[in-house]
C-alpha cells in the first residue's frame, strides 16, 4: 500500500496498520497513476520487524550490554542508555519497550539530491504499548509524525498549522494562509471561501511552505475537497491569523515583530518534535549533527524560514466573536 502524506513524502506500509496522523490521513490509498505523479523527497518504509530477521535478532544482543555505556559491533560503535541503543556511526536507533517483545527500529539515510530514506521496523506489541496513555513515548503515529515534520524542515518544507485557499481574481490568483489555535475557525473560514467564485481549497489543517520557491504543499487530510490530487501552488500572498475574542470583529495589519511572535506561538502549540524521545535518541551520537540534521539547526532553520516568509507577505490579525463573517473580511482585504 502506497500512502502519500503530502506532495513530497511517501509512506509504504507492509504488515503494519497505522491510524490517522496529524500531517495526513494514512488510510488514504492512492491509485497507480497518482503514484507516478509524485517523486518523493522523503521515502518511508514501515514493516513488521519479523520480516527483517537479522535486525530482529540484534535486539537480544544490543540489550545484553550494560544499561549505560558504549560497545562495539561490526566495526560500529553503539551507545546504550537504558531502553535506547543508538549507532554512533549512522542515524540508526533501537528501542525496546516494556511489554514482552515490544520493539521499534528506525534508520534515517540521506541519499543526496534532497532525498531521504527512512526505514521503520516495529510490531503489534510496540504499537499497542505506544498507544497506551501511560507511555512516555506517545502513540507510534505521533512518533512518526514528529520525525516527518522534523525531516520536512530539513528539506526546506516548513510545516504550518494552517488552512489554505486560492482566491481567483481578475488579475491573478491570490493564495492565502489561515492560522489559529485549534477550534478557532480556520478550516471553516477556508472552506467557506473555497466555495465562492470557484476558489480552490488547498489545505485543511496542515500545509508545508517552501520559502525559497514560495510554494504551498497540501497534506492529505480528512476534509480535503478532492483526494485524487495533492494541490501544490506557487506563490503566497497573504497570511491571516485568526483569534476568537468576545468583542466585535476587526482586522488589523500586523508589523513583522508581532506577526513573528504570534505565528511562532501558534506553531509551537501544535508541533512538539523537541519532546520526541526517539528523535532525542538519534541526536545522542552527533552523527546527525554532521549532516546538519540536529535539533538546534532544524529549529533555527524553522524560525528563520517563517521570519523570511513574513518579510515577503502581508500578515493580518482577524479577531472577534462573529466567526461566520470572517470570510467576508478576508474578501474585503
Amino acid at each position: 500500500m502506497q500512502v502519500f502524506i503530502n506532495g513530497f513524502t511517501r509512506i509504504k506500509l507492509e504488515g503494519i496498520d497505522l491510524l490517522r496522523m496529524q500531517i495526513g490521513d494514512v488510510n488514504y490509498k492512492n491509485s497507480n497513476d497518482f503514484d507516478e505523479k509524485v517523486d518523493p523527497e522523503i521515502d518511508v518504509l514501515i514493516k513488521d520487524i519479523k520480516s527483517e530477521n537479522e535486525i530482529n535478532k540484534l535486539f537480544d544482543f544490543m540489550y545484553s550490554k550494560e544499561r549505560q555505556g558504549y560497545f562495539e559491533y561490526k566495526e560500529d560503535i553503539y551507545y546504550r542508555d537504558c531502553n535506547i541503543v543508538a549507532n554512533t556511526c549512522s542515524s540508526e536507533i533501537f528501542y525496546r519497550g516494556k511489554l514482552p517483545n515490544s520493539k521499534l527500529y528506525v534508520k534515517i539515510t540521506p541519499l543526496g539530491n534532497k532525498k531521504i530514506q527512512m526505514k521503520v521496523l516495529t510490531n503489534k506489541s510496540f504499537i499497542m504499548e505506544s498507544r497506551s496513555r501511560f507511555t512516555k513515548l506517545g502513540a507510534i503515529e505521533d512518533i512518526l509524525n514528529d520525525i516527518l515534520l522534523f525531516l520536512s524542515v530539513y528539506q526546506g518544507k516548513i510545516p504550518m498549522h494552517c488552512s489554505a485557499v486560492q482566491q481567483l481574481s481578475d488579475d491573478k490568483p491570490v493564495n492565502c494562509l489561515f492560522m489559529g489555535l485549534p477550534n478557532t475557525g480556520k478550516t471553516t473560514t477556508a472552506v467557506k471561501l473555497s466555495k465562492k467564485k470557484n476558489n480552490k481549497f488547498i489545505a485543511e489543517d496542515i500545509a508545508f511552505v517552501d520559502v525559497d520557491t514560495m510554494t504551498i504543499y497540501s497534506a492529505i487530510y480528512t476534509s480535503n475537497v478532492d483526494k485524487s490530487e495533492l494541490p501544490v501552488v506557487q506563490g503566497i500572498d497573504k497570511l491571516f491569523l485568526l483569534a476568537f475574542k468576545k468583542s466585535d470583529n476587526k482586522i488589523e495589519k500586523l508589523d513583522k515583530n508581532n506577526a513573528v511572535k504570534m505565528l511562532g506561538n501558534m506553531n509551537l502549540y501544535e508541533f512538539n518534535w523537541d519532546k520526541n524521545l526517539i528523535l532525542k535518541g538519534l541526536m545522542i551520537t552527533g552523527y546527525m549533527n554532521n549532516l546538519g540534521m540536529n535539533q538546534f539547526d532544524i529549529n533555527k532553520r524553522y524560525n528563520e524560514s517563517y521570519e523570511r516568509l513574513l518579510n515577503e507577505i502581508d500578515c493580518y490579525l482577524i479577531s472577534g466573536n462573529e466567526r461566520e463573517k470572517w470570510p467576508e473580511i478576508v474578501e474585503s482585504c
